[in-house]
């Protein structure tokens, strides 16, 4: 609530940077938020036009904010990757930055995991998602095993990272092998690179049918062949290129059950 009249006074100076860190417009008295593609009243918080891509979006309201999950994700000027951790702390990521003392151990993980996934395979995965426009992509933190995932929504993409896990596999010929939470990260990746692509294709050519059909075998949709077939080219993308890089496990399909799953104390780490 904006604190106005004579009885308000501040020395400090005028700040129009407010909600959400959006200017506030005072133009023709309106006092509207401006988030760029449309404007937002905060007196009856409420948005003064519909979502400009929402004929895009049919399992949304034309009038939704970041997909009504506001406590996840944040609605940027497009072009970025946050990454989140369970307290809420978040940060901009942007390729090649490097990792703070001021940041928590799971952004500092997943800075270091984005930093290798990108000089070692995934490179175009992750320049397409941070160079794209009207959509961001959120990277946030699970403790959970088999957490990790990607949903794609109207405003971009949210990937469950869990910094810290190990799968571990045996192997045909009887040896033990494992899977590091960089290695998991990049699946997901590819699975957001692969979003963003397939949406471009929907904006330049108007069909959307290839988009709505990755959308639909992305969700846990039990033997749905759609989600089989991208699960198998995820797997055999950014995915083998890092294992292979590190050593680690390679993966046939996406039902390949670990036989043991537990905490290291990294990405990177075995143990």
């Amino acid at each position: 609530m904006n604190q106005v009249g004579d009885w308000y006074a501040s020395t400090a100076p005028e700040n129009k940077y407010q909600y959400n860190g959006k200017e506030l417009n005072e133009e023709l008295g309106l006092n509207w938020m401006d988030y760029g593609a449309r404007y937002y009243d905060p007196a009856i918080a409420r948005w003064n036009a519909v979502d400009p891509l929402a004929e895009k979006y049919y399992s949304f309201s034309p009038y939704n904010y970041v997909a009504n999950n506001p406590i996840m994700l944040l609605d940027g000027d497009g072009m970025k990757i946050f990454i989140r951790d369970s307290d809420g702390n978040k940060i901009e990521y942007t390729r090649g930055m490097e990792q703070s003392e001021d940041y928590s151990d799971f952004i500092n993980h997943t800075i270091e995991s984005l930093n290798y996934i990108a000089s070692n395979g995934g490179k175009k995965a992750i320049k397409r998602l941070t160079k794209v426009e009207n959509r961001n992509y959120d990277i946030v933190q699970t403790d959970e095993f088999s957490g990790d995932s990607f949903n794609p929504h109207g405003e971009g993409g949210t990937i469950k990272f869990n910094s810290t896990q190990v799968n571990e596999y045996e192997t045909e010929d009887g040896k033990f092998r494992v899977i590091t939470a960089v290695t998991i990260l990049a699946h997901e990746i590819d699975h957001a690179s692969e979003n963003e692509r397939l949406m471009a294709i929907g904006e330049r050519t108007g069909d959307y049918s290839k988009i709505l059909d990755f959308q639909a075998a992305i969700n846990p949709v039990p033997d749905d062949p759609r989600r089989a077939k991208e699960e198998k080219r995820a797997i055999k993308g950014i995915e083998r290129k890092i294992a292979k890089s590190l050593g680690q496990h390679i993966r046939k399909r996406h039902n390949e059950k670990p036989i043991d799953k537990y905490n290291s104390d990294g990405p990177f780490d075995k143990y």
